[in-house]
């Protein structure tokens, strides 16, 4: 809960700032979806990751797909609403999809997203990190992690979440809260 700071004089109450949507800021999902995918470092500070796909209109993907330094794949979901424990299938069953990609095809995926690059997945990975060798092509894609992004979280998904982790599922959500204060919105994710 976000809460306007009252003045020195009173300082026995707490106005809640009340939370907004999306829907209210005339924001779509791929909207939220292109502002994560540009600003993912800013966002999600645990991790340095480099976007490498985002969803295609008419396309069943993952809204983002993301590496880390050690090749990991990143499968990022993102909902305008509440969490559910259905998202979870929905990320999951991407994980099935796209946690067999080797690395020709995460190339082929990456060389659609990054129109402007000549360079190759391998080539454009090492630049990114600053690493002083390319890692293997085997290297990519290994281990996958998969985040639910949404604007809240209701018990029944956290108990999944927990549920999931516990049998070595590597689940994360993050969530994001939006909040009007006056004309503007403020946007508030907690990293996982």
């Amino acid at each position: 809960m976000l809460f306007q700071l009252p003045s020195p004089k009173d300082k026995t109450t707490l106005e809640a700032i009340k939370i907004s949507s999306l829907a209210d800021a005339g924001w779509t999902e791929k909207d939220l979806e292109n502002l994560l995918a540009e600003n993912l470092t800013s966002l999600i500070r645990e991790e340095y990751l480099m976007v490498i796909s985002q969803e295609r209109p008419m396309q069943e993907e993952p809204d983002i797909l993301a590496l880390d330094k050690d090749g990991v794949l990143y499968i990022f979901e993102l909902k305008r609403t509440k969490s559910e424990p259905e998202h979870l299938l929905q990320v999951m069953r991407y994980g099935q999809r796209f946690g067999v990609f080797g690395y020709d095809r995460l190339n082929d995926k990456y060389r659609k997203f990054e129109k402007t690059s000549k360079k190759d997945l391998q080539h454009s990975h090492k630049e990114y990190f600053n690493l002083k060798e390319k890692i293997s092509k085997m290297d990519f894609n290994k281990k996958q992690k998969f985040i639910v992004v949404t604007n809240g979280i209701d018990v029944g998904t956290l108990r999944s979440i927990k549920y999931w982790r516990d049998k070595g599922l590597p689940i994360e959500p993050l969530i994001y809260k939006l909040y009007r204060v006056e004309s503007k919105f403020l946007l508030d994710f907690n990293p996982y």
